[in-house]
């Protein structure tokens, strides 16, 4: 009786398993697939700011360059 007994907890530690692995690996998934945009979007900022910057030493070169002639 006892080994009947343990045995339906061990089903039932499998059944739960079954149920919460699943969900946990897509949650995972999620997550790995949100990161993967947050560096895109933070290396997309990256170019965006290297050319504002660019842009900015440019104009910044042109107006030095009209006040000297």
């Amino acid at each position: 009786m006892f080994s009947s007994s343990r045995n339906g907890l061990g089903m039932a530690r499998v059944g739960i398993l079954a149920a919460v692995v699943p969900a946990a690996s897509e949650h995972w998934r999620s997550a790995q697939q949100e990161a993967a945009v947050a560096m895109d979007t933070l290396k997309a900022l990256r170019n965006v700011e290297e050319v504002f910057v660019c842009a900015l030493l440019a104009r910044r070169s042109e107006v030095g360059l009209e006040t000297q002639s």
